[in-house]
């Protein structure tokens, strides 16, 4: 088994500690998979900055395949941050950097190499137009997608433009009232996606598998740092999941869902007590 982040890569630029955390939804799903044993690779675009080669060197450092990213002259992703007791608080995001100018344009060769993948993990910061999705819908693998918390990427057009082409969709739904999170949850399995997984932070999970709601716990303890949580918790999951046998054909059994949230939410709790999104930092200096 093995998988693969597809899009996004940002440096978390802390203002407070005067510290770069490498990080971005995807580089966080390949990290975490790594680090809890499977195999794992990612695909994205990075600047030629001094933020684009630390991600590049970390993720060569950890062991992740990124023989098939490119890197252009231009500002690497970079987000700026500060923490309010333990909590993040984004302050600036540069939308990408380079990677806005030039998204992924996946090749015959690209998708040969994806192919090769039980799951593909993506985002709504990955910059991937619906042409790039639909590239992806007929290959072997899962497609997972964050859509983070933003409204803009809960619309109706929104939605119908990304859940056609995706088997898991996952939002960040912290403040979401039962009623709330369950329509979102219909306007993402009308859109045409079969799970749907909606994070709470402390209040915990809630799973849909296209029959049946599953609500999970989480680990409540004094978090150092809330960067990467839900990037945590998502990344458990998926990986319990596939590991006890969810492809495109076979379901995950509601045993199975139960466990894999009690592993996600462990997992999870485990990764709030170190800072960044997994624990890897560099000083900067003003320049």
């Amino acid at each position: 088994m093995k998988v693969i982040g597809l899009g996004d890569n940002v440096v978390d630029k802390y203002i407070h500690t005067k510290t770069l955390y490498p990080g971005g939804n995807c580089v966080n799903f390949a990290v975490h998979a790594k680090k809890l044993g499977t195999p794992s690779a990612y695909m994205g675009v990075f600047g030629d900055d001094e933020a684009g080669n630390f991600v590049m060197e970390t993720l060569t450092n950890i062991g992740i395949d990124i023989s098939h990213c490119s890197q252009y002259e231009g500002e690497n992703g970079c987000s700026e941050v500060n923490l309010v007791n333990g909590d993040r608080v984004f302050l600036h995001w540069n939308e990408g950097g380079i990677a806005k100018e030039r998204p992924i344009d996946l090749t015959l060769e690209d998708l040969t190499y994806l192919n090769e993948f039980d799951l593909i993990h993506s985002s709504c910061y990955s910059l991937l137009n619906e042409s790039e999705l639909a590239k992806l819908r007929n290959l072997n693998p899962l497609l997972s997608f964050d859509f983070s918390q933003e409204e803009i990427y809960r619309t109706e057009d929104y939605l119908k433009t990304v859940c056609p082409y995706i088997d898991f969709a996952q939002f960040s739904g912290e403040h979401m009232s039962e009623e709330e999170i369950k329509e979102l949850i219909k306007k993402a399995t009308n859109g045409g996606t079969k799970y749907v997984l909606v994070t709470r932070g402390t209040v915990g999970s809630v799973f849909f598998d296209g029959k049946s709601y599953f609500k999970g716990l989480a680990e409540l303890i004094s978090p150092v740092d809330t960067m990467g949580c839900g990037d945590s918790f998502v990344t458990a999951f998926i990986l319990f999941l596939l590991e006890n046998g969810w492809t495109k054909t076979n379901r995950p059994l509601p045993h199975v869902i139960e466990e894999g949230l009690k592993v996600g939410a462990k997992y999870s709790a485990k990764n709030c007590l170190i800072e960044g999104a997994f624990g890897v930092s560099k000083k900067y200096q003003e320049t």
